[in-house]
């Protein structure tokens, strides 16, 4: 990091070890100042503590608790501080969940805050790709991801940043300065609100003859600092105080400059660094308008609200620019990721002509953006071109949502998780040398997205995403469709490309075998998959498999390293806390053992359990609200592929629910779609459902006060036949995502 970025960093976030982050202090940050004149330090990335942008306590250097041990107590919630405040807030699952739905009528709000952005936002309001496809797709690599003890991404109640983590955002965010300091960088081209490239700043961007260098006159400063500003960073109007001090940082720039023409970029470049370190560009203000406050509630203001809509749709902000691909139209015109030039351009619009205050128009916006149907899948062009794009379906859903499910479900991490002897206790455990080769590399391309990328064909993750969009698109009975739906989009057994395999005249760096052969036994059927979109839409056979609980790629994720490991206990674990909202005690209160026995040629996982745990009264506090639940994917091994036999016996999903929220939900199963099948008709598993939906979209836990707008997005999800999508609506014009409760803190 060259001089000047160090010494912006510090004077924008301090060097001191602690701070009081009110919102004052978030809005008189100076990082154009050559004068150092730092202000305490944030937290740690990605962390708790010590800076709460949204509270309104110092901590101390050492973190939330100076560095004495605070460790959950018993009923999940965190010891609190010796102040008494607590550290996190208790689990919601601790909540009587009737009583959430239970509305007293009163207005809805939420508590104020000021939002770090995440990772992913942070690169796509950049225009940046999470793939290596493009230039500037270092982006990706920024540390402003969520912590890990959040339940989700969304989350931002005590999430900071701090000088270390900006260091590291500064080794990446080239990309971000990089089309505001070059005359014709690539990709990122220069938008302008109505979608023509904007030729305003040629006064002050490089040039190429060093006759024509000049220095840019005050009306071309001032023009390049609110595009840069507006367009390039804030993605709404500059306050005056925003525009005024980077202005005035700009103008010393350039009287420092001591040639226009060879040291052009890098003045440039130390505007767009300082922009990029404000508060505004790393932060999303919720405040709420006090001008405008009654009976205790502050409505966001357009530009809060314009911000929050688009964020909880998408990753980016209305209005951020398009990236030029290398993919073409069919004249051969260079398309954008988005056809209009723009990102979610009529949030923009709303926000501009201030009609996003009405509740029609939010609706307008969520069904334009939530989710649709798209040949050529521009929603993903930023991150895959070509035949990647291909042979994905057509159907899609928003960043956020897709996201949504990939972190509820917890899908992705089927990448993650190491599977040995994949096809183990399957009909083709005894394969062949040739056949097992075959059989491994096809599972091996399905959990691995880097090779995914090279074979074309979408892995577990795509598969799932496609599945679930399909579904949003269609509206109707969501969860039902979820829990129980046996269609999927699978991937192609047999690429046209490979038809030369048998041709002695083919190309020697070719593949002879195609190595998506085999690809249909991981879901449990013989036969070939087509290669076009409709092909791939495939209706399993009745009785195997049901819902995405029963896909190789979230079974997998939620199961263990080896085919007689305990997964039937994660898989229980899961359900009881993701889809009936209950609570299972942490692994900090366990004062046992915990030790399966050891592993035995006639033992099979549930046997392994048992004799472990399930005799044992001091393990069965926990375990009784688990291994009921995750038996009946028995069925299935570790790696989600269903069992021909299990250590010498039949494959047993039977098992006999018990301690169950809901007295229809107890009792006998005999395999993994009879229990999904029942939590699919389940009230309780319903509401959960939408707890979960409320978790992610507001970034926090549901309270008592959401009441009203729990019940209100029941009614909606029941009125309509079961729409996500309307849902969603509900949510977004609430007061709880519309107002922010006077002198409250999150």
């Amino acid at each position: 990091m060259n001089r000047l970025c160090l010494s912006l960093l510090l004077v924008a976030f301090g060097t001191g070890c602690t701070m009081d982050l009110s919102t004052a202090d978030m809005n008189s940050m100076d990082p154009y100042s050559r004068e150092a004149n730092p202000p305490a330090t944030g937290a740690d990335t990605g962390s708790t503590g010590p800076v709460d942008p949204q509270g309104d306590g110092t901590l101390n250097e050492n973190g939330a608790d100076g560095g004495v041990n605070n460790p959950s107590v018993a009923d999940g919630s965190m010891q609190a501080d010796a102040s008494g405040t607590s550290l996190v807030p208790e689990d919601p699952n601790h909540l009587d969940q009737r009583a959430l739905f239970q509305c007293d009528g009163r207005p809805t709000s939420s508590p104020p805050r000021i939002r770090r952005m995440e990772r992913k936002e942070i690169t796509y309001t950049m225009s940046r790709p999470m793939t290596s496809l493009i230039s500037g797709s270092t982006m990706r690599h920024n540390p402003m991801m969520a912590p890990a003890h959040l339940p989700f991404s969304t989350y931002s109640k005590d999430v900071s940043v701090d000088v270390m983590g900006l260091d590291m955002y500064l080794g990446v965010h080239a990309a971000g300065w990089n089309a505001w300091a070059y005359r014709h960088y690539h990709g990122i081209h220069r938008i302008t609100a109505n979608g023509s490239y904007d030729v305003s700043l040629a006064c002050i961007l490089p040039v190429y003859r060093e006759a024509s260098a000049t220095r840019p006159d005050a009306e071309c400063i001032d023009n390049y600092v609110r595009e840069l500003l507006e367009r390039g960073v804030l993605n709404r109007p500059a306050t005056d105080e925003e525009y005024l001090a980077l202005r005035s940082f700009a103008g010393s720039v350039f009287e420092a400059e001591d040639d226009p023409f060879r040291g052009r970029a890098d003045s440039l470049q130390e505007i767009a660094t300082a922009a990029w370190l404000t508060t505004g560009a790393l932060f999303r203000d919720e405040l709420g308008d006090p001008a405008l406050a009654a009976d205790g509630r502050m409505p966001l203001t357009t530009w809060e609200l314009a911000k929050a809509v688009a964020y909880t749709l998408d990753d980016r902000a209305g209005g951020v620019s398009a990236t030029r691909m290398r993919i073409t139209d069919d004249d051969g015109n260079r398309l954008y990721s988005e056809p209009s030039g723009t990102y979610l351009k009529a949030i923009r619009d709303a926000a501009d002509d201030e009609s996003i205050h009405q509740p029609e128009t939010l609706s307008q916006l969520v069904r334009q953006y939530a989710a649709g149907i798209d040949e050529d899948r521009m929603d993903l062009s930023l991150d895959y071109t070509g035949s990647k794009l291909k042979s994905r379906s057509a159907y899609w859903v928003s960043n956020k949502i897709r996201r949504f499910f990939r972190e509820w479900l917890g899908y992705e991490k089927v990448r993650t998780v190491f599977k040995d002897t994949p096809w183990a206790t399957t009909a083709y455990a005894d394969a062949d040398r040739v056949m097992n080769y075959r059989l491994n590399g096809a599972y091996a391309y399905m959990t691995a997205s880097s090779v995914q990328s090279a074979m074309h064909e979408p892995d577990f993750v795509h598969q799932l995403d496609d599945t679930i969009a399909r579904i949003i698109v269609e509206d109707t009975d969501v969860l039902g469709q979820l829990l129980t739906s046996r269609r999927f989009y699978l991937p192609s057994s047999h690429d046209p490309r490979w038809d030369n395999a048998d041709d002695p005249e083919r190309d020697p760096s070719a593949h002879i075998i195609d190595p998506m052969s085999q690809v249909s036994k991981i879901y449990g059927f013989e036969g070939d998959i087509g290669f076009g979109r409709d092909e791939r839409w495939t209706e399993l056979a009745e009785g195997l498999r049901a819902g995405v609980l029963t896909h190789p790629g979230w079974l997998a994720a939620h199961g263990g390293n080896f085919e007689d490991d305990g997964s039937l206990i994660e898989r229980g674990h899961w359900i009881r806390e993701n889809l009936l909202c209950e609570d299972v005690p942490g692994l900090e209160l366990v004062t046992v053992d915990a030790q399966l026995v050891p592993r035995d040629p006639a033992l099979r996982a549930r046997d392994r359990i048992a004799d472990s745990i399930e005799d044992k009264p001091e393990c069965m506090g926990c375990h009784s609200l688990m291994n009921s639940l995750g038996k009946p994917f028995e069925i299935f091994n570790h790696a989600g592929i269903l069992r021909a036999e299990d250590h010498g016996q039949e494959p047993d999903g039977s098992s006999v629910l018990e301690f169950m929220p809901e007295a229809g939900l107890n009792g006998r199963v005999n395999d993994a779609i009879e229990l999904t099948e029942r939590l699919a008709r389940s009230p309780h598993v319903k509401r959960c459902f939408i707890r979960q939906t409320f978790r992610f979209f507001m970034g926090r836990n549901e309270r008592p006060a959401d009441a009203c707008t729990l019940s209100a997005m029941e009614a909606t999800y029941d009125e309509s036949g079961g729409s996500f999508i309307g849902m969603l609506e509900t949510l977004v014009t609430s007061g709880t995502f519309l107002y922010r409760t006077q002198a409250d803190q999150e």
